[in-house]
């Protein structure tokens, strides 16, 4: 007897995506009835009304706190025995649900099945296009098994997310919630299964300054991960050598400053980048053969500022959780996070907040402009054009 399903999806002002996703939800090559239930995490644009338009969405509302809080809400109203998860910026194969569910059949052990990434929906511009195409070499190097993903493209059995609590909603942003989920599931005891044919098309951020402000959230929230599962600190399938890069960066950023004072640390800085050039040599390779040169040196330039932003939120997730000792769980539960850009000199650090870092408006003027598109379907010319001649500003005030 073929098991019911329900389909959670998390929304939060998210108008621009949602009729696409909702589209490729209700249309799913699936020969049994599913449960679509969308949770509005205290939206201000046109989200509710869109959802509410089909009868055939449960719609569910929540005061705003994220979406660990939202993804819990959905599948405890939910009435499926597996619930599947995935985004609001997310659109979905045809074949998508019924690939990911009968995966579960595979193995009485497995308690969760991820879906892979098919393509960037929004690929005309090119900091999404470099995600995405960075994301699609990651899912190349996972097996039959991983043991962390997204919730983007995530089911799991009901039975499993009640003995294991689901969400934790101290996460109270999109960050390492999903990373935490899977830790637990395999600490109960149960195996996630990876199946390559359940893929969805993603919506990629178009902003730099938004995307680093992410990636700084990331690295701050990447302590309390650690803290609440030690044993996974060395990384997971899908990372990869994600860590050492964010550790090089960090060096080299660090040998970067303070050789302006001590020359003789210019040495440890280039070796540093070297050391950057070689854990990305396949991810540059890939690139290369597949989108050229210049895409694999813009995505390697952003990888290292991506790196310095990682770096700069897991020092002060550290201040807060190793140091200070504080719980990052008792942080504001907010969705503004240019309050989280302040070091508290209390800690040791010198005081630094982002207004400090003032980085020139004509970055995001020219991410959002139109991209030329090679024939491989990558995007090129801003990091070139931009970091290439030097006209990356960052002021210090």
């Amino acid at each position: 007897m073929r098991e019911k399903v329900s389909i959670v999806v998390p929304c939060f002002n998210s108008e621009k995506t949602l009729e696409k996703c909702i589209s490729a939800l209700l249309n799913q090559n699936y020969d049994h009835d599913y449960e679509i239930v969308m949770v509005d995490d205290g939206s201000t644009d046109s989200t509710a009304e869109i959802i509410k338009k089909n009868k055939k969405i449960k719609y569910v509302f929540q005061k705003n706190a994220g979406p660990a809080k939202a993804r819990n809400n959905g599948w405890k109203q939910s009435t499926g025995n597996i619930v599947v998860f995935t985004d609001s910026d997310c659109v979905p194969e045809d074949n998508w649900l019924i690939n990911i569910v009968s995966s579960f059949a595979l193995n009485k052990n497995i308690g969760a099945v991820g879906g892979a990434y098919r393509k960037t929906i929004n690929s005309e511009n090119l900091l999404a296009n470099l995600i995405g195409e960075e994301i699609k070499f990651r899912y190349k190097n996972i097996g039959k098994y991983t043991d962390a993903h997204g919730s983007y493209n995530l089911a799991v059995r009901k039975n499993v997310l009640e003995k294991i609590g689901g969400y934790n909603e101290f996460y109270p942003v999109a960050t390492a919630e999903d990373w935490d989920l899977c830790y637990r599931i395999q600490a109960a005891g149960y195996k996630i299964y990876f199946n390559r044919k359940a893929r969805v098309g993603h919506y990629h951020p178009t902003k730099l300054v938004k995307y680093l402000k992410t990636q700084f959230r990331h690295g701050y929230y990447r302590m309390k991960l650690y803290k609440d599962n030690p044993t996974r600190a060395s990384g997971d399938k899908y990372s990869g050598n994600a860590k050492y890069i964010v550790v090089f960066s960090g060096l080299s950023l660090c040998f970067l400053i303070f050789s302006i004072f001590y020359r003789p640390l210019a040495l440890p800085f280039l070796i540093s980048v070297f050391a950057l050039v070689v854990l990305n040599l396949r991810l540059f390779f890939y690139l290369y053969k597949k989108c050229g040169f210049v895409f694999a040196l813009e995505d390697f330039l952003l990888q290292l500022i991506r790196g310095y932003f990682w770096f700069l939120g897991m020092i002060k997730g550290i201040c807060h959780v190793f140091i200070k000792r504080n719980e990052i769980d008792e942080l504001p539960k907010s969705n503004n996070w240019d309050s989280f850009w302040s070091f508290n000199t209390t800690s040791g650090f010198t005081k630094i907040s982002w207004s400090k870092i003032r980085i020139m408006h004509i970055l995001d003027k020219y991410v959002k402009s139109d991209m030329s598109v090679l024939d491989a379907g990558c995007g090129s010319g801003f990091f070139s054009k931009y970091f290439l001649n030097k006209k990356l500003m960052m002021v210090w005030t």
